[in-house]
This record gives C-alpha cells, structure tokens and sequence, in this order.
C-alpha cells in the first residue's frame, strides 16, 4: 500500500472541496473588495455585490469541473474499494518541471504518483488506481516467475478509517490554532522551534548514516529541516518587511503560527516515522 500517495490524495480532495465552497460562499475571499483596485468606493451598491458573487459562482464552477469533481468522484471508490486494476512493466516513467507528478505509461495507461513512484521499467508491478484522478493508490512488485499474480490484495480499511481519523484531526488542530492567535502571539511558533530542529537534525543524521544517502526526499529529517530553514527565512523577511512598514503588523505573526503549526506536524511525522 502506498501509505503517502493515499494520504496525499485525500488532502488534496478535501482542499480542493474546501477552497470551492469557500470561493462559492464567500465572494469576497477571492475577488477582493473593489477599493484594492484603486476604486475609493464608500458604499457598496447591490450590482458590485451581485457581480462578485456571480464571479464567485464561476470561478468555483471551472474549478469544480477541472479540478474538484474528479476528486468527490474518486472518494466513493476510495472508501469502498473498487480501484482499477492493471499488471505490467512500465513503457515509460516521466516527470514534468512544471507539476508535482510523476506519470507511469504501462499497458496503454497513464497513472499519476505525487512526487516519485520508485518504479522502475525493468520490473512487473500490480497497479491499482482510481479512474478519474488516476492516482495510485496500491502498487506491488511481482515476481514474473509468479503465476499467483491476480490474487487480489484487498482494502485494508481498518488502517484506512484510522488513517482518515488521524488527517481529521490535524485538520481540526490546525483550525483551533488557527482561531486562538491572538492568544499565542510568536509563542507558538518558537515552542514548536524548540522541539523541531533537534529532533529534525537527529532524523536527518540517522538517515544519513542508515541508509548512506542524505538529500532525498525519502528522508522526513531532510525534508523538514529544508522547510525550516526555507520557513525561516521567509519569515525574517516578512519581518524586516514589517519593520520598515512595507507590510502590516499581524501578517508575520500571522505566517508565524503557520509555521509553527506545520513545525508541529513535521514533529508527529518524524516520531511517527
């Protein structure tokens, strides 16, 4: 089972459907208000608020199309198991520069995995995969000299439903981070400090000296150190920033909870790893 590519998916489902009704709910969040335009209008009349909303409605229409619906046709077969299904060795494994996938050719198919698929076009594999997002979800290697190769693998959906409830409630931590800001201030974000780069620097170190090799995603260290440090020094931009009056006040301390909220789940991973 690919633990990630799983993960992966549902995340992106639920941003996806989040951000459409967000975008069809609140006109404003997208749009904007008129006045960034350099339009200086007091009082709002009933045309700009109904242009907005139906401006809204579009834009969350193109992306339920494009973007969302293959997504809430997926979840269904997800939950209930019902992949498609292909066994063969790969024609061809590419990757573009301008997205995040990496695309697998095999048997006239083209199958989607987020970041890297670790196949190889040397080997037989068993594919399963869901047909609108055409993301995989299963992927084995076959022995070739196996005629037990149709055995189906199945859904584990005890680790699935356990999978699910974990996403749900970093989901639900996030939020309630989210809303208590004005009480934390930068404490969030230094506490998490504290505890993420030792044990990052540790889990980037025993990777290292484990396995040999020490930038490659496949190491969580590596990973979250690079977002730390990337992370950091966004923020002591935004900062100088803040300091000359270039941007306002709460937007550093803003991204500053972000951050460390993500500190926070980079440390889950690295414990859980």
């Amino acid at each position: 089972m690919n633990t990630f590519q799983l993960i992966s998916f549902i995340l992106e489902a639920v941003v996806f459907i989040c951000f459409t009704i967000a975008v069809a709910l609140t006109p404003n969040l997208f749009t904007g208000r008129l006045e960034r335009f350099g339009l200086n209008i007091e009082i709002r009349t009933k045309s700009s608020d109904i242009i907005e909303r139906i401006l809204a409605v579009a834009i969350a229409i193109v992306f339920l199309i494009y973007l969302t619906l293959p997504y809430i046709k997926d979840i269904p077969l997800l939950i209930t198991g019902n992949f498609q299904q292909t066994i063969g060795i790969p024609e061809n494994i590419e990757s573009e520069d301008k997205t995040l996938f990496e695309y697998v050719h095999i048997n006239g198919k083209e199958i989607e995995y987020l970041f890297t698929s670790k196949l190889d076009t040397h080997n037989l594999y068993r594919i399963k995969y869901l047909p609108n997002t055409k993301r995989a979800i299963f992927t084995k290697c076959i022995d070739i000299n196996n005629t037990d190769i149709t055995k189906n693998i199945g859904f584990p959906y005890k680790l699935f439903l356990f999978q699910v409830a974990v996403i749900l409630g970093i989901i639900g931590s996030i939020y309630l981070l989210l809303m208590s800001l004005k009480y934390l201030g930068y404490k969030l974000f230094w506490y998490s400090c504290i505890a993420f780069y030792p044990i990052s620097i540790y889990k980037f170190i025993k990777y290292g000296l484990n396995i040999g090799t020490w930038v490659t995603i496949d190491s969580v260290g590596f990973v979250a150190l690079l977002f730390g440090f990337t992370s950091f020094i966004f923020l002591l931009t935004f900062d100088i920033l803040q300091n000359r009056g270039k941007i306002r006040a709460d937007v550093s301390g803003f991204l500053s909870q972000i951050v460390g909220v993500s500190n926070i789940i980079f440390i889950v991973m690295e414990i859980l790893n």
